[in-house]
């Protein structure tokens, strides 16, 4: 006597490859959030290293300026810096001058989406000149900083010239005429995003905001230890 095979009637293998399906697709959506939480964390951890390295420069340059120097504003025309030394802590600048001595000056400024520093030497009372042509860069080249307000970001502030240099008045019998009793102030707001991996741009400025893959730059710092009054 013949028996008859059992098989699959066509109702069991259409269930059996809808739920393979869904299983698939289940599997898929999850490997890819997973792949796009580790790229997104990436992306946070590289802009916090690039807008740490901007901070650490600054305040290391900052800190190492002697007792009796100054601290100034650059300003462009786009062949030289002007220099400004005020007490207004309303002005944006596009970098801040640090003397070293009464003739060098080590500049740290915004150049269109990265930052760099730079020796300089005082040309005239009020500009400086390069002592060399070359521009180092601060941050990696896989960040960027922001040059355009993203849509739906609320007003952040100056993204051109993004520094504010100003000196204050620490003590009440202070003498503006002496160096030693001025202290200055500069305060550094921009956001930084990852731009590039290899040579691929990873996200631009409206991408990163709407990812929450920003990191801030903030710096608050004085050429004193001194209290401020």
């Amino acid at each position: 006597m013949i028996k008859k095979a059992k098989s699959f009637t066509l109702v069991e293998v259409l269930v059996a490859a809808m739920i393979f399906l869904v299983v698939a697709a289940t599997g898929v959506a999850a490997l890819a959030l997973i792949r796009r939480s580790n790229e997104k964390t990436d992306d946070v951890r590289l802009a916090d290293q690039c807008s740490r390295q901007v901070r650490d420069m600054l305040s290391e340059q900052v800190r190492s300026a002697h007792s009796k120097s100054k601290l100034v504003g650059l300003v462009t025309n786009g062949s030289r810096f002007s220099i400004v030394d005020s007490d207004d802590s309303s002005s944006n600048y596009i970098g801040v001058g640090i003397f070293k001595n009464d003739t060098d000056v080590i500049a740290i400024y915004k150049a269109l989406d990265t930052y760099i520093i730079k020796e300089y030497l005082l040309d005239t009372p009020t500009t400086i000149r390069p002592k060399v042509n070359v521009f180092p860069k601060i941050m990696s080249d896989e960040c960027l900083s922001f040059k355009n307000l993203p849509i739906g970001l609320a007003w952040y502030g100056d993204f051109a010239k993004p520094f504010k240099v100003y000196y204050e008045k620490h003590q009440p019998d202070y003498d503006i005429s002496k160096p030693e009793d001025k202290i200055y102030r500069v305060v550094l707001e921009d956001l930084v995003y990852r731009a590039k991996d290899g040579s691929d741009q990873v996200e631009d400025e409206q991408s990163s905001f709407e990812n929450k893959t920003t990191s801030k730059i903030f710096a608050n710092l004085t050429s004193s230890s001194r209290k401020l009054w």
